[in-house]
């Protein structure tokens, strides 16, 4: 399987992917290296690799006022999986108990349309 499919699977959109992947090879480069790298507009990858930065998938600093990033280790991505599975399993008795409501509900279907009534018929 891909690489940018599997980071997708987790989370991740196309850009955030080429991003990361961009920044990973990198190492620590300003935002037009990484933008060029990952074929994304550099004004966008700003913005993205800031959603990254949130995600703690990357880092940033200033040198000479010129802003880089750097990509966290990628054992850092199996800590924000694990981070968004324990929030849906916080979630889930709640979510439980949401479907539990419907489940025990009686139903009243209607039919319309022609009735064929047999039965009746001798």
């Amino acid at each position: 399987m891909k690489l940018d499919t599997i980071l997708q699977q987790f989370g991740l959109n196309p850009k955030e992917v080429a991003l990361y992947l961009a920044t990973l090879e990198l190492g620590t480069a300003s935002v037009q290296k990484i933008a060029s790298k990952a074929n994304v507009v550099r004004s966008t990858a700003y913005e993205v690799l800031e959603e990254l930065r949130g995600k703690s998938l990357v880092t940033t600093y200033l040198k000479k006022r010129v802003r880089h990033y750097s990509a966290e280790d990628p054992n850092q991505f199996v800590g924000f999986v694990e981070s968004r599975v324990l929030t849906l399993k916080e979630a889930l008795p709640e979510l439980n108990a949401i479907a539990g409501k419907t489940r025990h509900r009686p139903t009243v279907r209607f039919y319309e349309g022609k009735k064929e009534n047999n039965r009746h018929q001798n």
